[in-house]
């Protein structure tokens, strides 16, 4: 979701936006708000909804699943979290790069296509693939593991502190870089 800033820099419609409003920090950090409470919603729906299609397909009826269930309900919630952090990078990713195209690309890149390689072993830095989103949901959810690495903090502490870092993160990222540019 790399749009919200990407796309006015490329357009030169942020130059009209931060003359309207010139705290430029503010102004990001709440269209970044926008973005990750629209993402959260929509995330939380897509994964109630695909709860109950799911569990149709497989059994050919609505499955016994309810958001009563402990694991079903954390599944959930943390399905909608993962949304919210594919914004917030992209945001980020987008006031960097200034070029829409180029910063879905380097979205999807660094989310999806990057954790796949990291993973592989091929270049020799699995570990760093329990630092990336989809491994934290995963240790999360008990859907997986995230490695044989052993690290200070349990895995479930580790992975929720990943959870809530990479989106501040792109916070940060994104305010910074607002703030310096020149438009």
């Amino acid at each position: 979701m790399p749009m919200p800033t990407s796309r006015t820099s490329a357009s030169g419609l942020i130059r009209a936006t931060f003359a309207a409003v010139p705290a430029r920090r503010r102004l990001i950090l709440a269209k970044s708000l926008v973005v990750a409470l629209l993402m959260a919603v929509v995330g939380l729906i897509a994964s109630i909804a695909s709860m109950y299609v799911a569990g149709y397909a497989l059994t050919g009826q609505l499955s016994g699943l309810s958001l009563g269930q402990d694991a079903a309900l954390r599944a959930a919630v943390l399905s909608a979290a993962l949304p919210v952090i594919g914004s917030q990078v992209g945001i980020a990713i987008g006031a960097l790069i200034r070029h829409p195209l180029g910063a879905v690309g380097t979205t999807w890149g660094l989310l999806l296509l990057l954790p796949t390689m990291l993973a592989s072993g091929t270049i020799g830095l699995g570990a760093a693939t329990e630092a990336m989103p989809l491994s934290a949901w995963m240790t999360l959810a008990h859907t997986g593991s995230t490695g044989a690495q052993q690290s200070p903090l349990p895995a479930s502490a580790a992975a929720w502190i990943l959870i809530v870092t990479w989106p501040l993160a792109g916070l940060v990222v994104t305010a910074t870089t607002v703030t310096r540019q020149d438009m």
